[in-house]
């Protein structure tokens, strides 16, 4: 519905108002109506209708915020259960795809995401179109490598890079199935801080569960008990497959926006706490090992396994920022905002440094020799990353201090689905390149 065209021919209607704010809330678009409200008041601060409803709002975001999402276990109990169940039947070990890896290994995200789906589809029961398309767009990614990878002469760098490349684009499925292709940036920022926090879950959930599994592995070896193949494999695949759909249960509430989610309460307050916290410890560390490129600067031409450390290195600053980084302004204090971005600031620099000089290593030994399938994978995520890590200083530049935090955002929002387009030209072009 166009809220903002509707909004405007009420402008003296308060009655008809009333009714299309309780349209909003039976569709779950109580956002969609709020920024139709707010662009009015914004566009006619004299009218008192538009007022009195842009306070209303106002207010009732902050309570809605503040209220513990709602779960819905009946659904997701019974889903992440047939979740663990499937992916317990490909978990064989002797079963491996093209002679190589586990069947398990390379397709267990397009299962999990399609799973995920379907528990947002049931629970929200509208949008079943652009969820049923994110779902296809996923089971043709699994079914491509299925069908593609054994015509390769050598599959084996493909379904290794496919490991990798299929839950990113499992998730960016799941984001496609709650968002649409055209979501906002503050949308997109928001649904990557939540997602952010269902990962935490989900490994406080597995260290939980290795703890348990390995308490009753001793406590049947006490008794001399060996326990089959096929029940392990239920404990580890069957058990552990449940977690990711319980995580995100667990974490994000499927009736409301991404902007809409809790971020002030359990993991979702305490991961950016720690995030900042480290922010300043990983700036010293940057700081020493810039200094100390000079010194050595021949080992990332020469050692492979340093450029794979600078490849996770991107990676893992990114996932830095991403965590530290609020999704309100008001979260923090004027005198912290103003702390934590120039903190961000001279880490992206210097993790924009040494990407650069990654970058070179990488492009010299490939000059040396031929590009392969991991090197232009490599230099692909390579230049996205220095992009990202670009574009942030950039718009810091542009947007100044009072719009820092849109800055960041937008520029996750951004790198989020290049970072997609990238795995989907790896899992579709690899096949017919090489």
């Amino acid at each position: 519905m166009d809220y903002q065209q509707t909004v405007h021919s009420f402008q003296d209607q308060p009655e008809e108002l009333e009714k299309l704010f309780s349209t909003a809330q039976n569709l779950h678009e109580i956002t969609q109506f709020t920024q139709a409200i707010d662009a009015e008041y914004a566009g006619s601060p004299q009218s008192l209708l538009f007022a009195a409803w842009h306070y209303r709002l106002r207010y009732a975001a902050q309570r809605l915020l503040e209220e513990r999402p709602s779960i819905n276990w009946a659904l997701a109990l019974p889903l992440s259960l047939l979740t663990g169940f499937t992916l317990w039947l490909i978990s064989d070990m002797n079963a491996l795809f093209l002679d190589h890896i586990p069947y398990v290994f390379i397709f267990w995200s397009p299962i999990v995401a399609l799973f995920v789906l379907a528990f947002f589809a049931l629970a929200l029961r509208k949008n079943m179109g652009r969820y049923l398309l994110a779902a296809v767009g996923i089971a043709f990614a699994g079914a491509y490598v299925w069908l593609l990878a054994p015509r390769m002469a050598a599959p084996d760098h493909y379904l290794e890079l496919m490991a990798f490349h299929l839950p990113l684009l499992a998730w960016g499925a799941v984001a496609i199935g709650i968002m649409g292709i055209l979501a906002a940036y503050r949308e997109r920022f928001a649904f990557l801080s939540k997602s952010v926090e269902v990962f935490v879950t989900g490994g406080v959930y597995v260290v939980v569960g290795l703890l348990f599994f390995g308490l009753s592995m001793t406590m049947f070896e006490v008794l001399n008990v060996n326990i089959d193949e096929v029940y392990l494999r239920l404990l580890v695949f069957g058990v552990g497959g449940a977690i990711p759909l319980l995580a995100v249960a667990g974490v994000y509430d499927p009736l409301r926006l991404p902007t809409e989610q809790q971020f002030s309460h359990g993991l979702g307050r305490v991961v950016p706490t720690l995030m900042r916290l480290l922010l300043p410890l990983v700036l010293i560390v940057f700081l020493i090992y810039v200094a100390a490129i000079p010194f050595n600067f021949m080992e990332a031409f020469e050692n492979r396994e340093a450029l794979i450390v600078y490849n996770i290195m991107q990676f893992a600053v990114l996932g830095l920022l991403l965590g530290a980084t609020p999704v309100f302004s008001d979260d923090l204090s004027e005198t912290f905002q103003k702390w934590l971005r120039w903190g961000i600031v001279v880490l992206v620099l210097l993790a924009l440094l040494i990407s650069l000089y990654a970058l070179s290593a990488i492009v010299y030994r490939t000059l040396q020799d031929v590009v392969t399938i991991n090197r232009m994978a490599f230099i692909g995520w390579n230049l996205i990353n220095i992009g990202a890590f670009g574009l942030l200083l950039l718009r810091q530049w542009r947007y100044g201090r009072s719009r820092w935090l849109e800055g960041i955002q937008s520029t996750f929002s951004v790198t989020a689905v290049v970072y997609v387009i990238w795995a989907l030209f790896i899992l579709l072009a690899v096949p017919w390149l090489f």
